[in-house]
C-alpha cells in the first residue's frame, strides 16, 4: 500500500459540515485521502485512499 505524505490543500465545512473542492493540480493515478480536525474532539483516522480517475476516454490504453 502506497503511503500518502504531503498535505495539498486545507478547507473548512460550512455551517452544514459540507465541504467541496475543486483541485485541478492532482492527475490520474495519484492517491488521495482526507482527515478531519475538530477542535473539541480530536483528529480522524485518515479516510480510505481514494485514486483519481481521468473523465475523459484515452484512445488507444
Amino acid at each position: 500500500m502506497k503511503k500518502i505524505q504531503n498535505p495539498i490543500h486545507w478547507l473548512s465545512v460550512d455551517e452544514k459540515g459540507s465541504l467541496s473542492v475543486i483541485l485541478g493540480i492532482l492527475k490520474p493515478g495519484q492517491l488521495v485521502s482526507a482527515i478531519a480536525t475538530y477542535p473539541q474532539y480530536g483528529t480522524s483516522e485518515p479516510a480510505v485512499n481514494a485514486v483519481i480517475r481521468s473523465l475523459v476516454p484515452t484512445i488507444g490504453k
